[in-house]
């Protein structure tokens, strides 16, 4: 289960994740949608504080659609200049 659906599912604020991860709302957020790479060091805490909800696969996939995001923006960028 994706980190958003989690949240959503369940009724959680993306405030209260934030805050139990030691992490900004903002930062949270573009995690949450996909725009920024969860560093590793937060997966555990993620999947405890999900009780197994979000899953390790769940973040490596997460982790797949920032590359695919960064390449695609960054390959925009790119061809601006």
């Amino acid at each position: 289960m994706k980190i958003k659906e989690y949240l959503e599912k369940n009724g959680i604020r993306q405030s209260w994740m934030a805050a139990q991860l030691g992490v900004s709302v903002r930062f949270f957020n573009s995690i949450v949608n996909d725009q920024r790479q969860l560093p590793k060091k937060y997966w555990t805490k993620i999947i405890v504080l999900s009780g197994g909800q979000v899953t390790i696969e769940d973040l490596v996939y997460l982790k797949e659609l920032y590359h695919e995001y960064y390449k695609s923006t960054h390959k925009a960028r790119t061809a601006k200049l």
